[in-house]
């Protein structure tokens, strides 16, 4: 009986710990969902799984500002265009492909510099270093 509880206690844990967790994008996601992704997961506040979607993951607090997105709401992903290594020519050269893209949102609070909420967005670098590779956000910004 004691064995028959502790599994049930066990399988109830495991699965509450499965259902809270957001499933894996495919390998071939788009960077148009990855980065609907990204942002959704900021906008409920879960910058673990965000800082996971991240070409360097240790970047995350240079690029996302202290009060985050979350929150945001009615995300609309723009179409991604071809991106440039210009901006870090010595960092991005490991990219094959890099992607832009803009995404806007409504903020419902003022953000880290004082704007206060409504409409806002951002552009988002995407990239990956074979078409085998996911791609991965490798910074966000105000301009292109």
């Amino acid at each position: 009986m004691r064995r028959l509880v502790v599994g049930m206690v066990i399988a109830f844990a495991l699965l509450a710990v499965g259902c809270s967790q957001q499933p894996a994008l495919p390998v071939d996601a788009s960077p148009e969902v990855v980065a609907q992704r990204y942002f959704e997961l900021l906008a409920k506040g879960d910058k673990d799984a965000a800082r996971a979607l991240m070409w360097h993951p240790e970047r995350f607090d240079e690029t996302v500002p202290e009060t985050g997105y979350k929150g945001l709401t009615d995300l609309l992903v723009g179409v991604s265009q071809e991106g440039s290594a210009a901006y870090r020519p010595d960092e991005y050269r490991v990219f094959g492909e890099i992607r832009l893209l803009r995404v806007e949102y409504v903020r419902h609070r003022t953000d880290s510099v004082g704007t206060p909420p409504g409409g806002d967005g951002r552009f988002v670098l995407l990239g990956r270093e074979t078409e085998s590779d996911p791609w991965r956000v490798i910074e966000i910004g105000t301009g292109p």
